[in-house]
């Protein structure tokens, strides 16, 4: 049984209840916009979900494309070149304010990258939390 708790420009939050085990999780989904500036909404969004029930009262994750990474070495050019950082310090900041952290990954290193043969970039913006 799925619930929406709130839908926003960036993500949607769900509550999910599965009767045979009797558990309730929530998971919020996301799809974050492209500049630093436009996401610190969404920022706000993950701190307020994490005060409010039932997402305080129950498991919750956090997954999605981010436009975001979380540290330098999460950029192909790291540390050959100047990594453009804007946006890591707000992220830590909105992922400490909410109560997240970073799931571990396996696979690929990367998630994103420019499609440019001759001057490849990639990033990883996909996050679980």
């Amino acid at each position: 049984m799925a619930t929406f708790y709130q839908v926003s420009a960036q993500a949607v939050t769900c509550g999910f209840y599965i009767p045979l085990e009797k558990v309730t999780f929530t998971v919020t989904f996301v799809y974050a916009f492209n500049t630093v500036e436009e996401r610190l909404s969404l920022w706000e969004e993950l701190s307020n979900l994490n005060a409010t029930t039932p997402l305080s009262t129950h498991p919750w994750a956090v997954v999605g494309n981010f436009n975001q990474i979380l540290r330098v070495s999460q950029h192909s050019r790291h540390p050959a070149a100047d990594v453009d950082t804007s946006g890591i310090d707000e992220f830590i900041l909105a992922l400490q304010d909410a109560d997240l952290v970073e799931a571990q990954a396996k696979g690929l290193a990367f998630t994103w990258w420019n499609n440019q043969d001759g001057n490849p970039t990639s990033k990883k913006i996909d996050h679980a939390l």
